[in-house]
């Protein structure tokens, strides 16, 4: 049983790092994330997946900070947690390997960002009803990946899509 203190600690904190991140202030929300983490590294009981949720939250906060290396190394123990306690179709696993697709485009390895952000809109096409806006944002993100890589033809043909 996870210390629910700890648990309920790492929860404020998550919740308060994500605003100030929406508020702009990313350099107090990546100290806030990394409490969070912290708090929830230190109790060996706490859910692998609320780790893995502070973990992409912390990625997310580091590649809008240009902390792009950080942000992939965090991203992808996320992404391998996730894929790890989850069905391979849960939507966190979509989102785990968008994030990591996002931060991947920023770093100019579009292969990759491309390869990620398919297996978030197959997984998030599977468990999600068609117009869902989620599917639109994943597909929103492959048409950019295929943009920056040139393929201008299938970029329209995705956001066509949405």
């Amino acid at each position: 049983q996870p210390n629910v203190n700890a648990r309920f600690i790492a929860t404020v904190l998550n919740n308060l790092a994500g605003n100030y991140e929406r508020s702009g202030r990313i350099g107090q929300a990546i100290d806030i994330y990394g409490q969070a983490l912290e708090v929830e590294s230190s109790d060996a009981r706490t859910d692998p997946l609320s780790v893995s949720t502070t973990m992409g939250n912390l990625g997310r906060s580091l590649c809008k900070n240009n902390e792009h290396r950080k942000a992939l190394s965090l991203l992808d123990k996320s992404l391998v947690i996730a894929k790890r306690y989850l069905p391979e179709d849960h939507i966190d696993v979509a989102t785990a390997f968008h994030r990591l697709s996002r931060c991947c485009e920023q770093l100019g390895d579009m292969q990759r960002a491309m390869q990620l952000c398919e297996e978030a809109v197959a997984i998030a096409s599977h468990c999600l009803p068609h117009n869902h806006p989620r599917i639109a944002v994943y597909l929103s993100q492959l048409a950019s990946c295929h943009y920056s890589n040139g393929n201008l033809e299938a970029a329209i043909g995705l956001q066509e899509q949405c």
